[in-house]
């Protein structure tokens, strides 16, 4: 199709009048072409993506472990709800 004085959506205009007429919206549109291509494509991620989610897992078990052996440790002493607000128990 001959595409000639098209006036596409984002294109900059200086100066001057025009009057236009609407030939499709959405993805009928050459930005929806687009859309719809990149939409279609699988993201893959990259070597050091993958090592990122495999450290933010392994950092997060740890996380994990040491508060649950702070917990521990605060319940075996007998005061587990004063663990968390830092108060010192009293007595």
């Amino acid at each position: 199709m001959d595409r000639t004085n098209i006036g596409f959506m984002g294109t900059m205009v200086r100066h001057g009048n025009a009057v236009g007429v609407v030939i499709g919206t959405g993805e009928n549109t050459e930005f929806g072409v687009v859309f719809r291509l990149m939409r279609d494509v699988e993201e893959k991620k990259t070597p050091l993506q993958l090592k990122m989610d495999q450290l933010s897992k392994q950092l997060s078990t740890i996380s994990f472990g040491v508060i649950a052996v702070i917990f521990l440790a605060g319940a075996a002493r007998g005061h587990p709800s004063q663990i968390a607000s830092g108060v010192p128990p009293l007595g």
